[in-house]
């Protein structure tokens, strides 16, 4: 269940939120108050290989112009590092985002 909030949770299950046991496989009602945010572990499986995927691109790009980069063609300077460092930026925008909600969510109590 997602909720950006304790209040969506009280106002979606007014009489708690049903949570089921992963041993016993038993249902029961919890207060809103009694569930928090936890990080997803999707960004720390595909962050790796979003790193990998910079790397190999930027080599990729470095040896199909390698001519290039032994000459004097300055604008080649810039685009190495700008080719390797868009997906630590978008990761790093997502990981920031959903820490900011989860401080959110955390933070306030019904």
């Amino acid at each position: 269940m997602k909720a950006l909030d304790r209040a969506e949770l009280q106002r979606r299950f007014p009489e708690g939120v049903p949570v089921q046991c992963g041993k016993s496989s038993s249902s029961h009602l919890v207060s809103p108050n009694e569930i928090f945010a936890v990080e997803s572990k999707m960004f720390f499986l595909v962050g790796p290989v979003g790193v990998i995927l910079s790397f190999l691109s930027g080599g990729v790009f470095v040896y199909s112009n390698w001519s290039n980069v032994l000459g004097d063609d300055l604008a080649f300077l810039f685009l190495v590092p700008i080719i390797i460092l868009i997906p630590w930026l978008i990761a790093y925008t997502f990981i920031k985002n959903e820490r900011a909600r989860i401080s959110l969510f955390n933070r306030h109590y019904i």
